[in-house]
């Protein structure tokens, strides 16, 4: 069962065990996390993320910001969560089912032929939470 409970269908609503919200300041960090959260426990290049959030500054530079952000996000989460966030030299993955995401809740639920499937979307995905790059897509 997972841990975290993941809205992004109308927003962003990050949700512990307990169904109390968790915050993310960051916009870039919201993007971020949902971008890891659909790849379902998938590696995704560093290089990737770092050219989809931070594609207008240098490749060193989209590094570090791609590295500090990792790290404010993990800090966000208890000691036994940050393990579930698989840093690797040249990619990223959080565990699969760390979160359950309505978006992969709907897809699921469309493809086995749930009619109540269309009720989890609730809006744009993450409406208003565009990560200022052109390339960016939440496509993961």
């Amino acid at each position: 069962m997972s841990k975290y409970s993941l809205g992004l269908f109308g927003g962003f609503d990050l949700r512990d065990e307990q169904g109390a919200p968790v915050a993310i300041r960051s916009k870039k960090g919201r993007c971020l996390l949902a971008y890891l959260a659909l790849a379902q426990g998938n590696q995704v290049g560093r290089e990737v993320l770092a050219a989809l959030l931070w594609g207008d500054r240098g490749d060193t530079q989209a590094r570090r910001s791609l590295s500090q952000e990792l790290y404010r996000l993990r800090g966000l989460f208890p000691e036994n969560i940050q393990d579930d966030f698989v840093l690797e030299a040249e990619s990223v993955a959080l565990e699969a089912g760390l979160f359950e995401v309505d978006v992969v809740d709907f897809e699921h639920g469309l493809d086995s032929g749930d009619a109540e499937a269309a009720a989890l979307y609730t809006g744009e995905l993450l409406a208003g939470h565009e990560a200022n790059q052109e390339d960016f897509e939440l496509n993961a």
